[in-house]
């Protein structure tokens, strides 16, 4: 008999999920991506659907622009050797697990210009103007018809 344990996708956790402004264009990136799980492997990388290089030992020059990603048991390191807005999009990683495989997104880059002040301000926390009640409508109605006899019965 066999006994199965079936993959819990809290198995693999990512601390925190980061949006990051996109470099300029031609500038190198790199950015390291922590991540918690016990005896399970990064399988691959994607951005916007997008198969990234697992970077060997290999150097390569002179290609263009590459984006690539190298593991560590307790990183992914994103690299682009040249930014070009092809990489702008949501990271995600596939991690295989008891031979299951789990996704999680673990960075997104976005141009600046483009969610400018969304990321920067905190949230606001103020609540939406209620609508007037029936009895303020009543109240503010009173106080409009007592200012009108008040200035109508003024002399002048």
């Amino acid at each position: 008999m066999y006994s199965f344990r079936r993959v819990n996708d809290t198995e693999v956790t990512i601390p925190y999920k980061k949006v990051v402004d996109a470099p300029k264009e031609g500038e190198q990136f790199q950015y390291q991506v922590p991540y918690n799980c016990d005896s399970c492997i990064v399988d691959r990388v994607y951005c916007d659907g997008i198969q990234l290089e697992l970077m060997s030992s290999t150097r390569r020059s002179g290609v263009g622009s590459i984006g690539y990603y190298t593991v560590t048991p307790t990183d992914i390191t994103i690299k682009i050797t040249e930014f070009s807005p092809t990489y702008e999009g949501v990271y995600q990683a596939v991690f295989v697990l008891g031979g299951e495989t789990i996704s999680k997104t673990i960075l997104e880059i976005r141009d600046a210009e483009s969610h400018e002040g969304e990321d920067s301000e905190p949230e606001e926390t103020s609540q939406p103007p209620e609508a007037p009640t029936e009895a303020a409508t009543v109240a503010a109605s009173e106080e409009a018809t007592t200012a009108a006899a008040a200035t109508t019965a003024a002399p002048k």
